[in-house]
Protein backbone atom coordinates (compact mmCIF):
# COMPACT_ATOMS: atom_id res chain seq x y z
CA UNK A 1 0.00 0.00 0.00
CA UNK A 2 1.43 2.97 -1.50
CA UNK A 3 1.13 5.97 1.43
CA UNK A 4 0.40 9.82 0.05
CA UNK A 5 0.78 12.97 1.77
CA UNK A 6 -0.59 16.38 0.36
CA UNK A 7 -0.01 14.42 -3.04
CA UNK A 8 3.40 13.34 -2.12
CA UNK A 9 4.17 9.75 -1.78
CA UNK A 10 6.10 9.26 1.62
CA UNK A 11 6.10 5.75 2.08
CA UNK A 12 4.56 2.36 1.71
CA UNK A 13 3.10 0.09 3.85
CA UNK A 14 3.16 -3.88 4.49
CA UNK A 15 1.56 -6.22 6.49
CA UNK A 16 1.68 -5.30 10.21
CA UNK A 17 3.54 -2.14 9.57
CA UNK A 18 3.21 1.75 10.45
CA UNK A 19 4.38 4.68 8.68
CA UNK A 20 5.16 7.55 11.17
CA UNK A 21 5.45 11.17 9.82
CA UNK A 22 6.34 14.61 11.35
CA UNK A 23 4.00 17.53 10.20
CA UNK A 24 3.63 21.45 10.46
CA UNK A 25 0.09 22.61 11.68
CA UNK A 26 -2.62 22.60 9.51
CA UNK A 27 -4.79 20.75 7.09
CA UNK A 28 -3.24 17.82 5.48
CA UNK A 29 -4.66 15.24 3.06
CA UNK A 30 -3.55 11.68 3.33
CA UNK A 31 -4.29 8.96 1.54
CA UNK A 32 -3.67 5.40 1.22
CA UNK A 33 -3.62 3.44 -2.18
CA UNK A 34 -3.28 -0.48 -2.86
CA UNK A 35 -2.04 -1.43 -6.38
CA UNK A 36 -5.05 -2.12 -7.49
CA UNK A 37 -8.22 -0.77 -6.10
CA UNK A 38 -9.91 1.89 -4.63
CA UNK A 39 -7.71 4.34 -2.46
CA UNK A 40 -8.58 5.37 1.01
CA UNK A 41 -8.57 9.15 1.79
CA UNK A 42 -8.66 11.24 4.98
CA UNK A 43 -8.01 15.39 4.97
CA UNK A 44 -7.21 15.75 9.01
CA UNK A 45 -6.26 19.37 10.80
CA UNK A 46 -2.92 19.10 13.46
CA UNK A 47 -2.51 21.71 15.72
CA UNK A 48 1.04 22.52 17.24
CA UNK A 49 2.06 19.76 19.48
CA UNK A 50 -0.63 17.38 18.68
CA UNK A 51 -0.49 14.16 17.81
CA UNK A 52 -3.07 12.12 15.32
CA UNK A 53 -3.03 8.23 14.70
CA UNK A 54 -5.02 6.95 11.44
CA UNK A 55 -5.73 3.48 10.92
CA UNK A 56 -6.36 1.41 7.95
CA UNK A 57 -9.02 -0.99 7.34
CA UNK A 58 -10.02 -3.03 4.74
CA UNK A 59 -12.97 -5.64 4.29
CA UNK A 60 -11.81 -8.89 5.78
CA UNK A 61 -13.77 -12.31 6.00
CA UNK A 62 -16.84 -12.72 3.64
CA UNK A 63 -16.47 -9.23 2.39
CA UNK A 64 -13.11 -9.33 1.33
CA UNK A 65 -12.09 -8.16 -2.11
CA UNK A 66 -9.14 -8.21 -4.39
CA UNK A 67 -9.75 -4.13 -5.11
CA UNK A 68 -10.41 -3.37 -1.31
CA UNK A 69 -13.44 -1.96 -1.96
CA UNK A 70 -15.24 -0.71 1.64
CA UNK A 71 -11.46 0.76 2.70
CA UNK A 72 -11.33 3.28 5.28
CA UNK A 73 -8.90 5.41 7.34
CA UNK A 74 -10.10 6.12 10.58
CA UNK A 75 -8.75 7.79 13.60
CA UNK A 76 -7.67 6.26 16.52
CA UNK A 77 -7.53 7.48 19.95
CA UNK A 78 -4.37 7.69 21.31
CA UNK A 79 -4.36 5.00 24.30
CA UNK A 80 -5.50 2.04 21.89
CA UNK A 81 -2.89 2.72 18.88
CA UNK A 82 0.12 3.12 20.91
CA UNK A 83 -0.89 -0.34 22.65
CA UNK A 84 -1.53 -1.36 18.75
CA UNK A 85 1.62 -0.31 17.69
CA UNK A 86 3.94 -2.33 19.92
CA UNK A 87 3.13 -5.22 17.51
CA UNK A 88 3.68 -3.69 14.29
CA UNK A 89 6.83 -3.07 12.25
CA UNK A 90 7.98 0.72 11.52
CA UNK A 91 7.87 1.24 7.63
CA UNK A 92 10.60 3.98 6.27
CA UNK A 93 9.75 6.78 4.78
CA UNK A 94 10.96 6.73 1.30
CA UNK A 95 11.89 10.62 0.91
CA UNK A 96 10.98 13.84 3.09
CA UNK A 97 7.76 15.19 2.76
CA UNK A 98 6.79 18.23 2.32
CA UNK A 99 4.98 19.76 5.34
Amino acid sequence: MYVFLDDNRIGQLYNASFLQQPLLPGLHHVKVSPMLGSSAEKTIRISAGERQFLHFEFPTGLTANAFYFGDTLKLRDEKTALEDLKELSSAKPIAAARQ
